[in-house]
């Protein structure tokens, strides 16, 4: 696993890049060492979410990209 970006405090706060090892990335705004604010994730097995974060999870206005073609736009 790998995380380039911004700290604060020994966390990760503001914009960075986080690779889990399965290959899943997540680009965007961290708070207190989650994602928290606007982001997007890479899963790896293609699907893509775009959108709104609140500790760690999907929360508010987001777009996901299914790999099969599939996309849906929703509060989450």
């Amino acid at each position: 696993e790998v995380y380039e970006g911004e700290w604060k405090n020994d966390e990760k706060e503001g914009q960075g890049e986080y690779i889990w090892k399965d290959g899943s990335v997540y680009q965007g705004e961290w708070k207190g060492g989650m994602r928290d604010g606007k982001g997007k994730i890479r899963y790896n097995n293609g699907d893509i979410y775009e959108g709104a974060w609140r500790n760690n999870v999907k929360k508010g206005k987001g777009k996901m990209t299914y790999a099969n073609g599939g996309v849906c736009e929703k509060e989450w």
